[in-house]
């Protein structure tokens, strides 16, 4: 990846170059790819950002959200979180961990299974990823503020069907 993917008129440029020098290639598509890993790059890079304030990491986040997304008792076995958050175990007994020693997660044995352990918001952590979240929702009106409603519609279902398009290419 480089500054082109970040630079749409810089893309939109190379663009054009290609298609003088190659012009038997589906260039426009892969304009469309660059522009699309443009966004997404500078969109990751604006949510790591606005976790500085709270001295969290994306993977933090998301493991904080994942629980308060669970509802009363804000909790989840190791298994449904690896489940969404595409992470190794390991990684997660790490982030959980980090969490636990910070006081935003506890770990306790599953009422229904005590061999397995469940992993909870604690009151300190719900407060904190609902503060997150709010903060995140708003920085993502503003992000797309610009767009239409039916823009936002258009561009969400043509997302939609270009995830479900790649999904299985490795």
């Amino acid at each position: 990846m480089n500054k082109m993917n970040m630079d749409p008129e810089k893309l939109l440029s190379m663009e054009q170059e290609w298609k003088l020098q190659r012009p038997e290639l589906p260039v426009e598509d892969a304009a469309l790819i660059g522009l699309l890993t443009g966004a997404g790059l500078k969109l990751i890079t604006i949510g790591e950002h606005a976790l500085k304030p709270f001295d969290l990491i994306t993977s933090e986040h998301d493991l904080l959200a994942c629980l308060r997304r669970k509802g009363k008792p804000f909790a989840a076995t190791p298994k449904q979180l690896l489940d969404e958050m595409l992470i190794t175990s390991g990684a997660l007994t790490s982030l959980a961990n980090r969490l636990i020693k910070r006081g935003l997660v506890s770990r306790w044995n599953d009422i229904n299974d005590r061999r397995s352990k469940q992993l909870a918001l604690t009151s300190k952590g719900k407060q904190l990823i609902d503060e997150i979240t709010t903060s995140r929702y708003q920085l993502c009106s503003k992000l797309i503020e610009k767009l239409t409603v039916v823009e936002k519609k258009q561009i969400k279902n043509l997302l939609v069907k270009l995830l479900k398009a790649i999904s299985d290419v490795p």
